[in-house]
């Protein structure tokens, strides 16, 4: 998974630097028969040619990790106390929860985590360790509120896990 990811993340940065090259509008004018489309339809035809080579290979390269819809970015995930192990870690659960809640309950679990990643940024030390006495009493009531919400979701996902397990064991 580790090598998956670093594979994504070099493959993104240089899809970022692709630049199509001058001779690839003569190539593409030259394989343009015209009859009587005229001037508006052969730019037409031209700009639609330039974004699909501008769009295909950054869009064959994008990837959006669920994680940064709970924290932002990496960065943000790694300045709450995470580490690059973590993140990928965190990542992996986020897509095993998404393909066995519903949409529906997966949207509201991300919610909760959002909220509850707000209160843990708050609460963490420098390593990570939270300490819960950081936060304000009516900000304690939050988050025991939020954790209280949010178990049902870690019960499901880990009977859910727990299920996958013994099928693969047995």
């Amino acid at each position: 998974m580790n090598f998956e990811n670093q594979i994504r993340s070099v493959l993104q940065e240089n899809a970022q630097k692709i630049k199509p090259s001058a001779e690839l509008k003569e190539k593409i004018l030259s394989r343009i028969e015209f009859k009587n489309g005229g001037a508006k339809m052969k730019k037409r035809l031209i700009a639609g040619a330039l974004v699909a080579v501008f769009l295909i290979p950054s869009g064959a390269f994008a990837y959006s990790y669920l994680v940064d819809q709970v924290y932002g970015s990496k960065e943000n995930f790694i300045q709450a106390g995470g580490n690059q192990k973590g993140y990928e870690h965190l990542e992996s659960k986020l897509q095993r929860a998404k393909s066995t809640l519903s949409a529906e309950e997966f949207g509201q679990f991300i919610l909760l985590l959002k909220d509850m990643a707000y209160y843990n940024v708050k609460m963490a030390d420098i390593h990570g360790n939270l300490h819960p006495e950081r936060l304000s009493a009516e900000d304690q009531k939050k988050y025991e509120q939020i954790k209280k919400e949010i178990q049902p979701y870690f019960d499901k996902l880990n009977s859910a896990h727990s299920v996958d397990t013994k099928v693969i064991n047995h």
